[in-house]
């Protein structure tokens, strides 16, 4: 691959991108399908030009050979950019990073029993004063739920689904 090509446009490019998404909020995920699509309109119409000589045509070819390696960049990229920006908003909430680590306990535990242990000894350490500490009991309701059911243990699940319906994330 050219590195001189990828070397001129690419860091423009991430440039004007992410002035576009902090100016106007853009949402990567519709600018690259879009981007995409004009890409590859604009890749067509030059190869189906017959007025170009040898030259040219070898020309295209690396191009075309280079685009989906460009555009894989520019994807890797605008994939970081987006973990960046969901990541930023999750660690600016107290109550979506609470979420968040409730999601990823099954990530440092061994079993399903240890997960449940660990969650409902949590719940007694949750304040109903805390807006943070409801929203916590109700994702770790929500959590052992899941894991309940995981468990073929339905009526401990169906248990914690009520105190979510009822509104009582933190028992009654």
């Amino acid at each position: 691959m050219n590195r001189t090509r990828s070397t001129r446009w690419l860091p423009l490019f991430l440039m004007m991108l992410a002035m576009l998404i902090t100016a106007g909020g853009v949402a990567l995920t519709t600018a690259t399908p879009a981007m995409a699509e004009r890409g590859r309109a604009a890749e067509e119409l030059d190869l189906d030009d017959e007025d170009f000589d040898d030259e040219d045509h070898d020309e295209e070819e690396e191009w075309d050979e280079d685009w989906d390696e460009y555009f894989h960049e520019v994807e890797l990229y605008a994939g970081l950019l987006e973990l960046i920006t969901r990541m930023s908003e999750v660690s600016s909430s107290a109550e979506m990073s609470a979420v968040a680590a409730v999601m990823n306990v099954e990530e440092f535990v061994e079993d399903e029993e240890q997960m449940v242990s660990f969650l409902t000894g949590l719940l007694p350490e949750l304040s109903a004063d805390n807006p943070t500490h409801l929203t916590a009991a109700r994702a770790i309701r929500i959590k052992l739920a899941e894991v309940y059911g995981g468990m073929d243990r339905p009526e401990e699940a169906r248990a914690q689904l009520r105190l979510l319906i009822l509104g009582q994330p933190l028992g009654g």
